[in-house]
Order: C-alpha cells, then sequence, then structure tokens
C-alpha cells in the first residue's frame, strides 16, 4: 500500500484595482414609446457630448443597451432605460467629468442612476509566481514537519493539485455585489466639483494561492 502525507500549502499575493467599471443609467416616462425613447436618447447624447467636453476618452464609453417597459393600467405610461458603460483605470479623471452632468441633468425629465460594477483587479505576474513557488514550499514545510512528529521521512513529491484561491473582498463598490448604487436620483444632479474627494490610493485585495499536494513517505532506514 502506498504511503503518503496530503497538506495544503498557501502564499498570499495582492492584486490592485486596474479598471474601474461603472453604469450610468437614464429613465424616462411618457405615455408614447415614441416621446419615452426620444426623451432617454437626446438626453443620453447630450450627457456623452457633456462628458467627452470635460476630457473623458471617448474610448472609455460604450454603449449600454437600453430597456422598455409598460407600467400598470392605472399608469398607462412607458418607461425606457437607456444605459452608458464607462470603464475607466482611474477614477479622479472620471468624478470631474461626472460632476459637470449636474445642470444638464437638472433640468432634464429623465431620472438618473450612476452604479459601480465589479472593478477589474489584477497583481503583477512575478508577485502570482512567487505565490505559487511559496504555497508550495509552504506545504513542504507542514508535511515535513508532519513526517518528523511521525517519526518518518518525507519523500518525493507524487501529486499537486491546485485549489481555487480564497479573495478576501475590499469593500469597495462593486466588489462585494453584482451592482452597487453608488450615486442616484436628484443627489447625482447636486454634486459640485469642488466638493469631490482628492485623488486616493487605489484599494487592493489578498488572494490566497492554495495547492493540494500529496509527498511520499518512506521509512527511516
Amino acid at each position: 500500500m502506498d504511503r503518503y502525507i496530503e497538506v495544503i500549502g498557501e502564499a498570499v499575493c495582492f492584486e490592485a484595482v486596474t479598471l474601474y467599471r461603472l453604469e450610468f443609467t437614464l429613465t424616462a416616462e411618457a405615455k408614447r414609446v415614441e416621446d419615452a425613447i426620444t426623451q432617454a436618447s437626446e438626453v443620453k447624447s447630450a450627457c456623452i457630448q457633456a462628458l467627452l467636453a470635460r476630457g473623458l476618452p471617448q474610448e472609455c464609453m460604450s454603449e449600454g443597451g437600453d430597456e422598455i417597459s409598460r407600467h400598470l393600467a392605472w399608469n398607462k405610461k412607458t418607461e425606457v432605460m437607456q444605459r452608458i458603460l464607462i470603464e475607466a483605470a482611474d477614477l479622479s479623471k472620471v468624478a470631474p467629468a461626472i460632476s459637470s452632468l449636474g445642470p444638464l441633468l437638472k433640468n432634464s425629465k429623465c431620472n438618473v442612476s450612476l452604479s459601480a460594477r465589479k472593478p477589474r483587479f489584477e497583481a503583477r505576474p512575478e508577485d502570482k509566481s512567487k505565490a505559487r513557488f511559496a504555497a508550495i514550499e509552504d506545504a513542504r514545510e507542514k508535511a515535513s514537519d508532519l513526517a518528523a512528529a511521525l517519526g518518518i521521512s518525507l519523500g518525493a513529491v507524487v501529486q499537486v493539485e491546485q485549489l481555487p484561491s480564497r479573495i478576501e473582498k475590499t469593500g469597495a463598490f462593486g466588489d462585494d455585489t453584482q451592482l452597487v448604487p453608488a450615486f442616484e436620483g436628484e443627489s447625482l444632479c447636486e454634486i459640485e466639483p469642488a466638493e469631490l474627494p482628492g485623488k486616493v490610493v487605489s484599494p487592493t485585495r489578498a488572494v490566497t494561492t492554495r495547492y493540494r499536494v500529496r509527498f511520499e513517505l518512506r521509512a527511516h532506514a
């Protein structure tokens, strides 16, 4: 019968946000579908032009589609939602552009919401490589300690299995759930550039690399 010892080795590396993802949603209501679509489309076009004018690169924005729904019979109105997707590596460049929309949105008939989606986190390749080596070494140390306690020798590695990484949540908008409101309704229209926070360090999260490693066991000679 094969004799072996199996342990789990772990090591931590840190990932930083490399891309923030925002959803800018406009909602218009009207009795006729055509009127609701026109209202939402006009405001969306004006918002895009305003964002471009404030220096937000065009490649940071993309079409988020639209959704049409009819309210209950007593209301007899149609609701149209249109969305702009914004992606940027640096939120400090996005915030002034968003704040410039205040006067435009305050006078529009559309409801507005700005929500954060899950950011993209990445670690440097060299950090991920170090974590993999460190996790295997951690497994070897654990197995060696157990083998010594049992009075036997540790042999060669006979099997390695990569386990799902354990990822720590940062608490940043979008990192805990798929969609988290950042600003909504009239509050977005009231933001002034002077009220926006200064640039801060991007959030990082700890990612634990894990391997299940099986070592051969040998009796002392």
